[in-house]
């Protein structure tokens, strides 16, 4: 059984949140991703829910996640864990440049990141889920305490600043900032509406 299944699009400090669950004494999928669960496109893949209890997906700056995983060099296996919505081949995704040069060209995410965000909003009503900002933990204390039912001890929890940062260009800033509060605006009406039933 798990506690907290935690998910989202990866690098956007998930695993940091994971650790912080499990310090609190709640058991999470597990945190290397063996188990498939932590970056699922979809919760449709999931054939068998009833060992989950709870579910919270973490989002953060989507931009600064994709840097993330440039940064690391497996950006085409985290666009494959994101569904790869829009079939790129691996020569395509290879470096950032090439990845900004076709969101200029296209004009919206191309990651994924929007993709994994509706499908899981979509069916948000196959378990309770709660929709994280990562950067908002400490301020929404509250929240996840209600939402977990327990009293968690945030004074574990500490922030560090990010290597990444935002784009230079307008076009990159207007997608992937519209993205940004689009989920933001899509997770705060349903965390209003899951709180009420909890």
């Amino acid at each position: 059984m798990i506690d907290v299944l935690v998910v989202g699009a990866g690098g956007n400090g998930q695993t940091y949140f994971m650790e912080f669950l499990e310090a609190n004494g709640l058991s999470t999928n597990k945190l290397d991703d063996s188990d498939k669960l932590k970056h699922m496109f979809t919760p449709n893949l999931i054939q068998n829910n009833s060992f989950i209890k709870k579910c919270i997906f973490v989002y953060n700056k989507p931009y600064e996640a994709i840097q993330s995983h440039y940064r690391r060099g497996w950006q085409f296996i985290q666009l494959k864990k994101l569904g790869n919505p829009y079939h790129f081949l691996d020569t395509q995704m290879n470096n950032l440049e090439n990845y900004n040069k076709l969101v200029i060209q296209n004009k919206f995410d191309l990651f994924g990141i929007e993709y994994q965000f509706c499908n899981w909003y979509k069916l948000r009503h196959s378990f309770p889920i709660l929709f994280l900002d990562f950067n908002e933990v400490l301020s929404q204390k509250h929240i996840i305490n209600a939402f977990l039912q327990k009293e968690l001890n945030y004074s574990i929890f500490k922030v560090k600043d990010r290597i990444c940062h935002d784009s230079n260009n307008p076009i990159i800033r207007r997608v992937y900032a519209g993205l940004y509060y689009y989920i933001k605006d899509k997770s705060k009406t349903h965390n209003e509406e899951i709180l009420k039933l909890n």
